[in-house]
Protein backbone atom coordinates (compact mmCIF):
# COMPACT_ATOMS: atom_id res chain seq x y z
CA UNK A 1 0.00 0.00 0.00
CA UNK A 2 1.07 3.38 -0.62
CA UNK A 3 2.60 4.78 2.28
CA UNK A 4 3.36 8.54 0.86
CA UNK A 5 0.62 10.42 3.00
CA UNK A 6 -0.58 13.10 0.97
CA UNK A 7 -2.56 15.08 2.90
CA UNK A 8 -2.01 18.58 2.83
CA UNK A 9 -1.63 19.29 6.59
CA UNK A 10 0.43 18.02 8.60
CA UNK A 11 -0.10 19.23 12.29
CA UNK A 12 -3.86 19.56 13.98
CA UNK A 13 -6.91 21.79 13.72
CA UNK A 14 -7.42 24.41 16.31
CA UNK A 15 -11.33 24.66 16.62
CA UNK A 16 -13.92 27.41 18.45
CA UNK A 17 -16.87 25.66 20.24
CA UNK A 18 -20.15 27.52 21.36
CA UNK A 19 -18.53 29.10 24.46
CA UNK A 20 -15.62 30.48 22.39
CA UNK A 21 -13.12 28.16 23.58
CA UNK A 22 -10.47 27.30 21.32
CA UNK A 23 -10.01 23.35 21.45
CA UNK A 24 -7.83 21.38 19.22
CA UNK A 25 -8.53 18.11 16.87
CA UNK A 26 -6.41 15.44 16.11
CA UNK A 27 -5.55 15.26 12.19
CA UNK A 28 -5.72 11.16 12.24
CA UNK A 29 -9.89 11.43 13.64
CA UNK A 30 -10.12 14.48 11.10
CA UNK A 31 -9.17 12.52 8.61
CA UNK A 32 -11.55 9.15 9.17
CA UNK A 33 -14.57 11.72 10.10
CA UNK A 34 -13.96 13.01 5.73
CA UNK A 35 -13.83 9.57 4.98
CA UNK A 36 -16.41 8.53 7.22
CA UNK A 37 -18.50 11.49 5.60
CA UNK A 38 -18.07 10.50 2.06
CA UNK A 39 -19.73 6.92 2.86
CA UNK A 40 -22.39 8.49 5.24
CA UNK A 41 -22.57 12.28 6.07
CA UNK A 42 -24.89 14.91 3.96
CA UNK A 43 -24.67 18.43 3.24
CA UNK A 44 -28.23 20.02 3.50
CA UNK A 45 -29.77 23.54 2.87
CA UNK A 46 -33.59 24.01 4.00
CA UNK A 47 -35.91 27.45 3.68
CA UNK A 48 -38.43 27.27 6.45
CA UNK A 49 -41.82 27.82 5.61
CA UNK A 50 -42.51 32.00 4.90
CA UNK A 51 -45.29 33.03 2.47
CA UNK A 52 -42.43 35.48 1.08
CA UNK A 53 -40.54 32.83 -0.51
CA UNK A 54 -44.25 31.72 -2.56
CA UNK A 55 -43.54 34.86 -4.57
CA UNK A 56 -39.93 35.99 -4.31
CA UNK A 57 -40.24 36.48 -8.48
CA UNK A 58 -42.14 39.90 -7.62
CA UNK A 59 -40.22 40.82 -4.93
CA UNK A 60 -37.24 44.22 -5.54
CA UNK A 61 -34.28 42.56 -5.35
CA UNK A 62 -33.49 45.13 -2.43
CA UNK A 63 -36.88 44.29 -0.71
CA UNK A 64 -36.25 42.43 2.87
CA UNK A 65 -37.69 38.90 2.65
CA UNK A 66 -36.35 36.78 5.05
CA UNK A 67 -33.64 35.30 7.68
CA UNK A 68 -35.41 31.33 7.98
CA UNK A 69 -32.48 29.62 5.61
CA UNK A 70 -31.24 26.20 7.42
CA UNK A 71 -27.47 24.86 6.88
CA UNK A 72 -27.38 21.32 8.18
CA UNK A 73 -24.34 19.37 8.88
CA UNK A 74 -26.09 15.04 9.51
CA UNK A 75 -24.53 11.62 9.22
CA UNK A 76 -27.31 8.88 9.51
CA UNK A 77 -26.91 5.56 10.99
CA UNK A 78 -28.61 1.87 11.94
CA UNK A 79 -29.30 2.17 15.63
CA UNK A 80 -26.41 -0.58 16.10
CA UNK A 81 -23.58 2.80 15.95
CA UNK A 82 -25.17 4.85 18.04
CA UNK A 83 -21.79 5.20 20.13
CA UNK A 84 -19.65 6.16 16.76
CA UNK A 85 -22.33 9.18 16.56
CA UNK A 86 -21.95 9.76 20.43
CA UNK A 87 -18.39 9.78 19.44
CA UNK A 88 -18.48 12.39 16.87
CA UNK A 89 -20.12 14.77 19.05
CA UNK A 90 -18.29 14.35 21.87
CA UNK A 91 -14.94 15.16 19.70
CA UNK A 92 -17.02 18.31 17.60
CA UNK A 93 -18.04 19.83 21.02
CA UNK A 94 -21.25 20.79 19.04
CA UNK A 95 -24.55 19.07 17.15
CA UNK A 96 -27.32 16.54 18.76
CA UNK A 97 -28.09 13.35 18.40
CA UNK A 98 -32.05 12.30 17.55
CA UNK A 99 -33.30 8.48 17.81
CA UNK A 100 -35.76 7.09 15.66
CA UNK A 101 -37.29 3.48 15.73
CA UNK A 102 -34.34 1.33 14.11
CA UNK A 103 -32.09 4.76 12.84
CA UNK A 104 -30.33 7.50 14.83
CA UNK A 105 -29.13 10.66 13.62
CA UNK A 106 -26.25 13.35 14.25
CA UNK A 107 -26.58 16.61 12.98
CA UNK A 108 -24.97 20.84 13.24
CA UNK A 109 -27.67 23.29 12.27
CA UNK A 110 -26.69 26.18 14.75
CA UNK A 111 -24.91 28.86 12.33
CA UNK A 112 -22.30 29.33 14.62
CA UNK A 113 -21.38 25.41 14.81
CA UNK A 114 -21.57 25.51 11.15
CA UNK A 115 -19.12 28.50 10.53
CA UNK A 116 -16.51 27.68 13.41
CA UNK A 117 -16.42 23.73 13.25
CA UNK A 118 -18.10 21.87 10.60
CA UNK A 119 -16.93 24.45 7.40
CA UNK A 120 -13.01 24.59 8.85
CA UNK A 121 -12.89 20.82 8.86
CA UNK A 122 -13.81 20.04 5.70
CA UNK A 123 -11.37 22.95 4.11
CA UNK A 124 -8.65 21.47 6.29
CA UNK A 125 -9.34 17.79 5.12
CA UNK A 126 -10.68 17.75 1.49
CA UNK A 127 -13.98 15.58 0.38
CA UNK A 128 -13.05 12.76 -2.10
CA UNK A 129 -16.31 11.99 -3.87
CA UNK A 130 -19.29 13.60 -5.03
CA UNK A 131 -19.99 15.16 -0.90
CA UNK A 132 -17.12 17.18 -2.03
CA UNK A 133 -19.45 19.43 -4.58
CA UNK A 134 -21.99 19.25 -1.93
CA UNK A 135 -20.05 20.65 0.35
CA UNK A 136 -18.77 23.84 -1.59
CA UNK A 137 -22.28 24.68 -2.28
CA UNK A 138 -22.98 24.43 1.34
CA UNK A 139 -19.87 26.95 2.20
CA UNK A 140 -20.96 29.01 -0.58
CA UNK A 141 -24.37 29.58 1.30
CA UNK A 142 -22.75 30.20 4.34
CA UNK A 143 -20.25 32.99 2.94
CA UNK A 144 -23.92 34.40 2.17
CA UNK A 145 -25.91 33.90 5.28
CA UNK A 146 -22.92 35.16 7.00
CA UNK A 147 -22.70 38.43 4.94
CA UNK A 148 -26.58 39.02 5.35
CA UNK A 149 -27.51 38.46 1.61
CA UNK A 150 -29.46 36.45 2.12
CA UNK A 151 -32.06 39.20 3.82
CA UNK A 152 -33.22 40.78 0.46
CA UNK A 153 -35.01 39.21 -2.35
CA UNK A 154 -31.78 38.71 -4.82
CA UNK A 155 -29.77 37.08 -2.13
CA UNK A 156 -32.67 34.42 -1.43
CA UNK A 157 -33.23 33.98 -4.91
CA UNK A 158 -29.36 32.69 -5.33
CA UNK A 159 -29.61 30.80 -2.29
CA UNK A 160 -32.61 29.15 -4.04
CA UNK A 161 -30.75 28.36 -7.56
CA UNK A 162 -27.89 27.16 -5.03
CA UNK A 163 -29.89 24.58 -3.56
CA UNK A 164 -31.19 23.11 -6.17
CA UNK A 165 -28.22 22.73 -7.93
CA UNK A 166 -26.63 21.41 -4.59
CA UNK A 167 -27.79 17.57 -5.16
CA UNK A 168 -28.13 17.90 -9.10
CA UNK A 169 -24.82 19.18 -10.52
CA UNK A 170 -22.38 16.77 -8.51
CA UNK A 171 -18.78 16.25 -9.22
CA UNK A 172 -15.64 14.78 -7.97
CA UNK A 173 -12.89 17.27 -6.99
CA UNK A 174 -9.98 17.70 -9.38
CA UNK A 175 -7.64 15.80 -7.55
CA UNK A 176 -8.11 13.26 -4.76
CA UNK A 177 -6.43 13.30 -1.21
CA UNK A 178 -6.05 9.70 0.00
CA UNK A 179 -4.69 8.90 3.20
CA UNK A 180 -4.98 5.31 5.58
CA UNK A 181 -7.27 6.88 8.31
CA UNK A 182 -9.50 8.51 5.23
CA UNK A 183 -9.58 4.77 3.83
CA UNK A 184 -10.69 3.84 6.85
CA UNK A 185 -13.70 5.97 7.55
CA UNK A 186 -14.65 5.01 4.34
CA UNK A 187 -14.48 1.48 4.36
CA UNK A 188 -16.31 1.40 8.25
CA UNK A 189 -19.39 3.48 5.89
CA UNK A 190 -19.41 1.74 2.51
CA UNK A 191 -17.43 -1.09 2.43
CA UNK A 192 -18.46 -4.66 3.27
CA UNK A 193 -15.94 -7.60 4.62
CA UNK A 194 -17.05 -11.01 3.24
CA UNK A 195 -15.70 -14.00 1.25
CA UNK A 196 -16.63 -14.13 -2.84
CA UNK A 197 -17.27 -17.70 -2.68
CA UNK A 198 -17.69 -19.92 0.41
CA UNK A 199 -14.74 -19.69 1.70
CA UNK A 200 -12.00 -16.83 -0.23
CA UNK A 201 -11.85 -13.79 1.90
CA UNK A 202 -13.05 -10.37 0.16
CA UNK A 203 -12.93 -6.45 0.45
CA UNK A 204 -16.03 -4.73 -1.78
CA UNK A 205 -16.80 -1.46 -2.13
CA UNK A 206 -19.79 -0.39 -3.53
CA UNK A 207 -21.38 3.20 -4.73
CA UNK A 208 -23.42 4.84 -7.15
CA UNK A 209 -21.81 5.33 -10.86
CA UNK A 210 -21.08 8.82 -9.93
CA UNK A 211 -18.01 7.66 -7.79
CA UNK A 212 -16.10 5.90 -10.65
CA UNK A 213 -13.21 8.14 -10.74
CA UNK A 214 -12.32 7.79 -7.04
CA UNK A 215 -12.62 4.06 -6.91
CA UNK A 216 -10.30 3.93 -9.80
CA UNK A 217 -7.56 6.12 -7.24
CA UNK A 218 -8.66 3.79 -4.47
CA UNK A 219 -7.42 0.82 -6.43
CA UNK A 220 -4.36 3.23 -7.54
CA UNK A 221 -3.62 3.28 -3.45
CA UNK A 222 -3.65 -0.22 -2.75
CA UNK A 223 -2.21 -0.65 -6.08
CA UNK A 224 -4.45 -4.26 -6.15
CA UNK A 225 -8.47 -4.61 -7.07
CA UNK A 226 -10.63 -4.75 -9.98
CA UNK A 227 -13.06 -1.62 -10.80
CA UNK A 228 -16.12 -3.07 -12.69
CA UNK A 229 -19.31 -1.10 -13.44
CA UNK A 230 -22.31 -2.96 -13.23
CA UNK A 231 -26.25 -1.92 -14.17
CA UNK A 232 -29.17 -3.42 -12.23
CA UNK A 233 -32.95 -2.46 -12.81
CA UNK A 234 -34.93 -1.69 -10.28
CA UNK A 235 -37.97 1.25 -11.50
CA UNK A 236 -35.46 2.67 -13.90
CA UNK A 237 -31.60 1.47 -14.64
CA UNK A 238 -29.39 1.78 -12.05
CA UNK A 239 -25.44 1.77 -12.36
CA UNK A 240 -23.10 0.99 -9.87
CA UNK A 241 -19.02 1.28 -9.89
CA UNK A 242 -17.63 -1.84 -8.04
CA UNK A 243 -14.52 -2.44 -6.28
CA UNK A 244 -13.66 -5.86 -5.31
CA UNK A 245 -10.19 -6.91 -3.69
CA UNK A 246 -9.48 -10.83 -2.76
CA UNK A 247 -5.92 -11.24 -3.10
CA UNK A 248 -5.43 -13.50 -0.05
CA UNK A 249 -1.28 -12.96 0.20
CA UNK A 250 -1.88 -8.93 0.05
CA UNK A 251 -4.54 -9.36 2.54
CA UNK A 252 -2.51 -11.50 5.31
CA UNK A 253 1.07 -9.18 5.01
CA UNK A 254 -0.23 -5.62 3.93
CA UNK A 255 -4.03 -4.74 5.16
CA UNK A 256 -4.63 -6.38 7.84
CA UNK A 257 -1.42 -5.23 10.26
CA UNK A 258 -2.16 -1.91 8.13
CA UNK A 259 -5.83 -1.84 9.37
CA UNK A 260 -5.51 -3.90 12.45
CA UNK A 261 -2.91 -0.35 13.88
CA UNK A 262 -5.70 2.16 13.42
CA UNK A 263 -8.88 3.26 15.04
CA UNK A 264 -12.11 2.11 14.15
CA UNK A 265 -15.05 3.50 15.83
CA UNK A 266 -18.34 1.50 14.59
CA UNK A 267 -19.03 -1.79 14.69
CA UNK A 268 -17.23 -2.90 11.77
CA UNK A 269 -14.43 -3.50 13.35
CA UNK A 270 -16.02 -6.49 14.93
CA UNK A 271 -16.69 -7.78 10.99
CA UNK A 272 -13.23 -6.89 10.55
CA UNK A 273 -11.77 -8.87 13.38
CA UNK A 274 -13.82 -12.11 12.29
CA UNK A 275 -12.62 -11.43 8.46
CA UNK A 276 -9.13 -11.50 9.80
CA UNK A 277 -10.08 -14.91 11.15
CA UNK A 278 -11.38 -16.32 7.80
CA UNK A 279 -7.85 -14.86 6.29
CA UNK A 280 -5.67 -17.31 8.42
CA UNK A 281 -8.09 -20.17 8.01
CA UNK A 282 -8.28 -19.62 3.98
CA UNK A 283 -4.61 -18.88 3.74
CA UNK A 284 -3.71 -21.95 5.82
CA UNK A 285 -5.42 -23.71 3.99
CA UNK A 286 -7.62 -25.04 6.75
CA UNK A 287 -10.64 -24.60 5.36
CA UNK A 288 -9.96 -27.75 3.60
CA UNK A 289 -10.66 -29.63 6.49
CA UNK A 290 -14.27 -30.34 8.21
CA UNK A 291 -13.12 -28.17 11.18
CA UNK A 292 -12.29 -25.26 9.46
CA UNK A 293 -15.08 -25.69 7.03
CA UNK A 294 -17.58 -25.37 9.97
CA UNK A 295 -15.82 -22.81 12.00
CA UNK A 296 -15.74 -20.95 9.02
CA UNK A 297 -19.51 -21.06 8.34
CA UNK A 298 -20.46 -20.30 12.15
CA UNK A 299 -18.49 -16.84 11.56
CA UNK A 300 -20.29 -16.12 8.37
CA UNK A 301 -22.87 -16.09 10.58
CA UNK A 302 -22.35 -13.51 12.85
CA UNK A 303 -20.89 -11.24 10.25
CA UNK A 304 -22.34 -8.03 8.24
CA UNK A 305 -25.21 -8.23 11.01
CA UNK A 306 -27.16 -5.23 12.53
CA UNK A 307 -25.78 -5.58 16.34
CA UNK A 308 -24.56 -3.70 19.22
CA UNK A 309 -22.41 -5.96 21.34
CA UNK A 310 -19.29 -5.47 23.72
CA UNK A 311 -16.66 -7.37 21.80
CA UNK A 312 -14.83 -8.29 25.14
CA UNK A 313 -17.89 -9.67 26.73
CA UNK A 314 -19.99 -11.52 24.85
CA UNK A 315 -19.66 -15.34 25.09
CA UNK A 316 -20.21 -16.27 21.08
CA UNK A 317 -17.34 -14.25 20.34
CA UNK A 318 -15.05 -15.58 23.11
CA UNK A 319 -16.07 -19.32 21.87
CA UNK A 320 -15.63 -18.37 17.88
CA UNK A 321 -11.92 -16.93 19.54
CA UNK A 322 -11.01 -20.08 21.39
CA UNK A 323 -12.04 -22.37 18.47
CA UNK A 324 -9.77 -20.34 15.96
CA UNK A 325 -6.81 -20.29 18.05
CA UNK A 326 -7.18 -23.97 18.72
CA UNK A 327 -7.90 -24.97 14.92
CA UNK A 328 -4.60 -22.79 14.12
CA UNK A 329 -2.27 -24.65 16.73
CA UNK A 330 -3.00 -27.95 14.58
CA UNK A 331 -0.92 -28.52 11.67
CA UNK A 332 -1.83 -26.94 8.68
CA UNK A 333 -2.72 -27.87 5.25
CA UNK A 334 -0.48 -25.38 3.92
CA UNK A 335 2.79 -24.97 4.53
CA UNK A 336 4.63 -21.15 4.34
CA UNK A 337 8.08 -20.72 3.01
CA UNK A 338 9.20 -17.38 1.75
CA UNK A 339 5.65 -15.74 1.94
CA UNK A 340 4.30 -18.70 -0.51
CA UNK A 341 2.14 -21.77 0.21
CA UNK A 342 2.79 -25.12 -0.30
CA UNK A 343 0.18 -28.28 -0.19
CA UNK A 344 1.30 -30.77 2.43
CA UNK A 345 0.83 -33.89 0.98
CA UNK A 346 2.23 -37.30 3.04
CA UNK A 347 4.93 -35.69 4.87
CA UNK A 348 5.86 -33.33 1.54
CA UNK A 349 5.30 -30.14 0.64
CA UNK A 350 4.62 -28.58 -3.02
CA UNK A 351 3.67 -25.25 -4.22
CA UNK A 352 0.02 -24.38 -4.80
CA UNK A 353 -0.37 -24.25 -9.12
CA UNK A 354 3.25 -25.04 -9.56
CA UNK A 355 2.96 -29.39 -9.92
CA UNK A 356 2.25 -31.34 -12.25
CA UNK A 357 -1.35 -33.84 -11.93
CA UNK A 358 -1.32 -37.31 -12.53
CA UNK A 359 -5.60 -38.11 -13.32
CA UNK A 360 -6.77 -41.88 -13.44
CA UNK A 361 -9.91 -43.15 -14.66
CA UNK A 362 -11.17 -45.80 -12.75
CA UNK A 363 -13.66 -47.01 -16.01
CA UNK A 364 -11.04 -47.73 -18.18
CA UNK A 365 -7.44 -47.00 -15.75
CA UNK A 366 -6.09 -44.81 -18.39
CA UNK A 367 -3.75 -42.37 -16.77
CA UNK A 368 -3.73 -38.56 -17.77
CA UNK A 369 -0.79 -35.65 -16.83
CA UNK A 370 -1.70 -32.41 -16.15
CA UNK A 371 0.73 -29.94 -16.40
CA UNK A 372 -0.92 -27.67 -13.41
CA UNK A 373 -3.74 -27.58 -11.23
CA UNK A 374 -5.35 -25.07 -12.85
CA UNK A 375 -5.27 -27.16 -16.04
CA UNK A 376 -6.92 -29.82 -14.63
CA UNK A 377 -9.15 -28.50 -13.04
CA UNK A 378 -10.53 -26.43 -16.31
CA UNK A 379 -10.55 -29.45 -18.46
CA UNK A 380 -11.99 -32.06 -16.17
CA UNK A 381 -14.62 -28.93 -15.09
CA UNK A 382 -13.85 -29.70 -11.76
CA UNK A 383 -12.77 -27.23 -9.14
CA UNK A 384 -9.45 -26.63 -7.85
CA UNK A 385 -10.24 -26.57 -4.71
CA UNK A 386 -11.96 -30.04 -5.01
CA UNK A 387 -9.00 -31.98 -6.58
CA UNK A 388 -6.89 -30.18 -3.81
CA UNK A 389 -8.48 -32.15 -1.35
CA UNK A 390 -8.33 -35.53 -3.16
CA UNK A 391 -4.66 -35.20 -3.95
CA UNK A 392 -2.91 -38.68 -3.08
CA UNK A 393 -6.07 -40.33 -0.87
CA UNK A 394 -7.11 -42.61 -3.25
CA UNK A 395 -10.61 -41.10 -2.99
CA UNK A 396 -12.90 -41.67 -6.04
CA UNK A 397 -14.63 -38.73 -7.38
CA UNK A 398 -16.65 -38.66 -10.99
CA UNK A 399 -14.73 -41.74 -11.74
CA UNK A 400 -11.24 -40.17 -10.98
CA UNK A 401 -8.53 -40.49 -8.52
CA UNK A 402 -5.89 -37.73 -8.33
CA UNK A 403 -2.21 -37.89 -7.36
CA UNK A 404 0.89 -35.64 -7.21
CA UNK A 405 3.20 -36.19 -10.44
CA UNK A 406 6.29 -37.26 -7.98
Amino acid sequence: MNKVDNNQNNSNLFLIDKDNNKFEKDKIFLEWLIGFTDAEGNFSITFRDNPALRNINVLKPDEKVSKFVNLTFQIGLHITNLSTLEIIKKELKCGNISVSKNRCNYYVSDFYSISNVIIPIFKYFQLNNTKYSQFIVFKYVAEIINNKSHLISEGLSKLLYLKNIANRDVYTPDYFNITDSWLLGFIEGDAIFSTGNVYRPKLRFDCNIKEKKLFFKIQEYFKIGKVVVSKRIRNKIYESVILDISDIKYFKYVFVPLFRNLNFHTNKYLDFCFWSNLIDIYYLGYHLTLEGKSLVKKIKLFMNKKISININDNLYIKDIKEKVNDLLSKPSPYVIKDGERYKRVNNKSFKLNKYKIIVINKIDNKKSIFESLSEASRILKISRKKIISLLDTELEYKNYIFNLYK
